[in-house]
């Protein structure tokens, strides 16, 4: 399982792009968070969103038609794809589960966890409530 961060990263593309396409277009692959938990993304989640980023980048698939794409090319043994009549589309997999799997690993070694809450009291000026520390008003 790896943070939006961490796939975000190795896929090379950003954290928004992803936590926003992981939640439109494979809703069914991640889990559903609760609010303050960071979400997690599963390993075959993140190979069929790369491969659906890159159909989606280079042939200009929207991203319905991408992941239907990426899904059978990521599920099959076939790393051909028939497209219609006359054209099949191949797609080196192995490849790159290969790249995947490299910057993945690389990616969790240098992308540390985002600070989720409010900063540490140290950080910020606390806010006294009550009484003003000014001088009181005449009048009262």
């Amino acid at each position: 399982m790896y943070s939006t961060d961490t796939a975000a990263s190795a896929i090379g593309v950003s954290r928004r792009q992803l936590d926003n396409f992981m939640r439109r277009q494979l809703g069914e692959l991640i889990a559903k968070g609760s609010q303050g938990r960071a979400r997690t993304i599963p390993h075959a989640a993140v190979e069929r969103a790369a491969v659906a980023m890159i159909l989606m980048r280079d042939l200009g698939c929207r991203p319905a038609k991408a992941v239907e794409i990426a899904t059978r090319l990521t599920e099959s043994p076939n790393t051909e794809f028939l497209i219609g009549t006359l054209t099949t589309l191949r797609f080196d997999v192995r490849r790159l589960r290969l790249i995947l799997d490299k910057t993945l690993a690389d990616a969790v070694e240098t992308t540390t966890p985002a600070r989720r809450g409010r900063p540490r009291a140290a950080n910020r000026t606390i806010k006294r409530r009550g009484a003003s520390e000014e001088a009181p008003r005449d009048g009262w």
